[in-house]
Protein backbone atom coordinates (compact mmCIF):
# COMPACT_ATOMS: atom_id res chain seq x y z
CA UNK A 1 0.00 0.00 0.00
CA UNK A 2 1.52 3.58 -0.90
CA UNK A 3 1.75 5.56 1.99
CA UNK A 4 -0.68 8.60 1.78
CA UNK A 5 0.40 11.58 2.99
CA UNK A 6 -1.03 15.17 3.74
CA UNK A 7 -0.03 18.32 6.02
CA UNK A 8 -1.64 18.55 9.00
CA UNK A 9 -2.82 14.42 9.45
CA UNK A 10 -1.44 11.89 10.39
CA UNK A 11 -3.31 8.48 9.01
CA UNK A 12 -3.88 6.11 11.41
CA UNK A 13 -5.27 3.41 9.67
CA UNK A 14 -7.75 2.33 6.38
CA UNK A 15 -11.28 2.34 6.58
CA UNK A 16 -12.74 1.58 3.02
CA UNK A 17 -12.49 2.16 -0.63
CA UNK A 18 -14.51 1.95 -3.24
CA UNK A 19 -13.89 2.40 -7.22
CA UNK A 20 -13.08 6.19 -7.11
CA UNK A 21 -11.34 6.71 -3.90
CA UNK A 22 -10.24 4.89 -0.20
CA UNK A 23 -11.35 6.79 3.24
CA UNK A 24 -8.80 6.55 5.86
CA UNK A 25 -9.14 7.10 9.68
CA UNK A 26 -6.73 10.15 10.56
CA UNK A 27 -5.99 12.48 13.18
CA UNK A 28 -6.71 16.40 12.04
CA UNK A 29 -3.11 18.30 14.45
CA UNK A 30 -4.95 21.36 14.30
CA UNK A 31 -7.81 20.65 16.31
CA UNK A 32 -6.89 17.23 17.57
CA UNK A 33 -9.67 15.31 16.24
CA UNK A 34 -10.49 12.20 14.64
CA UNK A 35 -11.58 12.43 11.18
CA UNK A 36 -12.59 10.14 7.97
CA UNK A 37 -9.76 11.23 4.48
CA UNK A 38 -11.10 10.53 1.73
CA UNK A 39 -8.36 10.55 -0.91
CA UNK A 40 -9.08 10.29 -4.48
CA UNK A 41 -7.56 7.13 -6.16
CA UNK A 42 -4.08 7.83 -8.16
CA UNK A 43 -5.48 5.62 -10.99
CA UNK A 44 -8.64 8.38 -11.59
CA UNK A 45 -6.48 11.45 -10.67
CA UNK A 46 -5.13 11.92 -13.89
CA UNK A 47 -8.41 12.16 -15.43
CA UNK A 48 -10.19 15.61 -15.09
CA UNK A 49 -13.61 15.05 -14.81
CA UNK A 50 -12.93 12.12 -12.25
CA UNK A 51 -10.86 15.34 -10.48
CA UNK A 52 -13.98 17.48 -10.89
CA UNK A 53 -17.03 14.70 -9.98
CA UNK A 54 -14.85 14.01 -7.07
CA UNK A 55 -14.47 18.07 -5.79
CA UNK A 56 -18.36 18.92 -6.72
CA UNK A 57 -19.22 15.34 -4.31
CA UNK A 58 -17.35 17.30 -1.69
CA UNK A 59 -19.34 20.74 -2.45
CA UNK A 60 -22.39 19.11 -2.62
CA UNK A 61 -22.07 17.31 0.86
CA UNK A 62 -20.40 20.32 2.26
CA UNK A 63 -23.92 22.40 1.49
CA UNK A 64 -26.28 20.21 3.59
CA UNK A 65 -26.73 20.00 6.64
CA UNK A 66 -28.53 16.90 8.18
CA UNK A 67 -28.03 14.68 11.27
CA UNK A 68 -27.65 12.25 9.23
CA UNK A 69 -25.07 13.57 6.41
CA UNK A 70 -21.28 14.02 7.63
CA UNK A 71 -19.63 17.12 7.70
CA UNK A 72 -17.03 18.10 5.81
CA UNK A 73 -14.38 20.25 7.25
CA UNK A 74 -11.55 20.80 4.51
CA UNK A 75 -11.30 19.84 0.74
CA UNK A 76 -7.28 19.90 -0.45
CA UNK A 77 -4.58 17.71 -2.15
CA UNK A 78 -1.92 15.41 -0.94
CA UNK A 79 1.93 15.82 -1.36
CA UNK A 80 1.04 13.66 -4.50
CA UNK A 81 -1.17 15.50 -5.87
CA UNK A 82 -4.49 13.31 -5.11
CA UNK A 83 -7.73 15.19 -4.21
CA UNK A 84 -9.08 14.87 -0.95
CA UNK A 85 -11.50 16.03 1.83
CA UNK A 86 -11.60 15.53 5.34
CA UNK A 87 -15.11 14.68 6.96
CA UNK A 88 -16.39 13.57 10.41
CA UNK A 89 -15.49 10.36 11.56
CA UNK A 90 -18.61 8.32 12.99
CA UNK A 91 -17.51 5.30 14.35
CA UNK A 92 -19.48 2.12 13.78
CA UNK A 93 -18.53 1.19 10.23
CA UNK A 94 -20.13 2.08 6.65
CA UNK A 95 -23.85 1.85 5.96
CA UNK A 96 -23.09 -1.65 4.16
CA UNK A 97 -21.83 -3.58 6.47
CA UNK A 98 -24.36 -2.46 8.90
CA UNK A 99 -27.38 -3.37 6.50
CA UNK A 100 -25.34 -6.44 6.03
CA UNK A 101 -24.85 -7.54 9.72
CA UNK A 102 -28.55 -6.61 10.05
CA UNK A 103 -30.03 -3.07 11.91
CA UNK A 104 -33.46 -2.94 14.14
CA UNK A 105 -36.24 -1.56 12.32
CA UNK A 106 -35.73 0.77 15.05
CA UNK A 107 -32.48 2.27 14.09
CA UNK A 108 -32.98 2.53 10.60
CA UNK A 109 -36.26 4.62 10.97
CA UNK A 110 -33.89 6.96 13.10
CA UNK A 111 -31.37 6.71 10.17
CA UNK A 112 -33.83 6.92 7.18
Amino acid sequence: MARVTIPGYTIERELGSGGMAKVYLAIQHSLERKVALKVMSPILAADESFSKRFLREARTIAGLTHPNIVAIYEVGVTVDNLHFFAMQHLPGGDFASRMREGVSEAELRRVL
